[in-house]
């Protein structure tokens, strides 16, 4: 795909989401996507169509980031994105605020070699990349996301613990994908649900902590 395919495509499908989209975000969005493609050459990032991108690919890798990223609190100053893989929604929606200070944390040395290249050459800042797992980290971040983000990363007790942990008092979690992995006795309450674009399976749950007797 040509660099004016891609822009046609993209400004289509933000159109008909009715996701604003400003110009200055297009060539990091662009490159992030071309960088993705190289690498997922050679290890696996995702199984999406990144060389040839459709609709779909742009959806979910691109636009339902910058969808959530209207969401964001103006308050918020600390975010950790969990399991962050191939960088999005992480990436993306770092473009659309750069002022955040982003903490990725993505255990495998290979896919956090990737987001350690796409942080430099996409030139952003106040990006920390944490090589580990939020569980075992949980403890050096107590309460310190105003937002979490969290998408395709099984949520199984010792997580929810870690998410709980890591969240500010006054923090919200980004659930991406199904919420049927939080019960109700999570100790987290969901705020909002909403679909962020057409393609079927589009889903972000906002979660804050639960009201305490």
């Amino acid at each position: 795909m040509t660099s004016p395919e891609f822009v046609a495509l993209l400004r289509t499908r933000a159109q008909e989401s009715r996701i604003t989209l400003h110009d200055s975000w297009i060539p990091q969005l662009e490159s992030f996507l071309r960088l993705l493609t190289t690498w997922n050459e050679r290890i696996n990032l995702t199984g999406l169509s990144v060389a040839n991108p459709n609709a779909s690919t742009i959806d979910r890798l691109l636009l339902e980031p910058l969808a959530a990223a209207h969401l964001v609190p103006q308050t918020a100053a600390s975010w950790i994105d969990v399991g962050s893989g191939g960088g999005s929604p992480a990436i993306p929606m770092k473009i659309a605020h750069p002022r955040l200070q982003l903490t990725m944390f993505e255990a495998r040395e290979r896919k956090s070699a990737f987001l350690r290249e796409a942080v430099r050459i996409l030139g952003l800042r106040n990006v920390d990349i944490q090589r580990d797992r939020l569980q075992e980290a949980a403890p050096r971040f107590h309460a310190y996301a105003h937002l979490v983000t969290i998408r395709g990363v099984r949520i199984d007790d010792s997580l929810l613990r870690a998410l709980r942990d890591v969240l500010h008092k006054q923090g919200r979690i980004f659930l991406f994908g199904s919420n049927k992995a939080l019960s109700a006795n999570s100790g987290l309450q969901i705020v909002a649900a909403q679909r962020l674009v057409p393609t079927p399976g589009s889903l972000l749950t906002t979660f804050v902590h639960a009201p305490t007797n």
